[in-house]
């Protein structure tokens, strides 16, 4: 859960992430991720961190949305875990 109460779920088919209301598990939206293949989907202090099959990192607040930062890094390889 989320800093709102909504459960996330990744979806590398369709490299996106949805949130639903965890009491209905009535969908509430669905965030498409571009640039690459969503691996796996970790949230902290406000904002999902999203690992891409193109060894990158993107934090996304969880409020607006907005990309926060991208990690970025030759030692990253693969980020299957946050």
């Amino acid at each position: 859960l989320d800093d709102r109460g909504y459960l996330v779920t990744l979806l590398p088919v369709s490299s996106s992430i949805e949130r639903y209301d965890p009491a209905t598990l009535t969908r509430i939206d669905r965030i498409n991720i571009t640039g690459s293949i969503p691996t796996s989907l970790s949230f902290y202090d406000g904002a999902y961190f999203i690992s891409l099959l193109s060894n990158n990192i993107t934090v996304m607040n969880s409020t607006t949305l907005a990309v926060i930062n991208i990690i970025s890094s030759p030692f990253l390889q693969g980020p299957r875990d946050i």
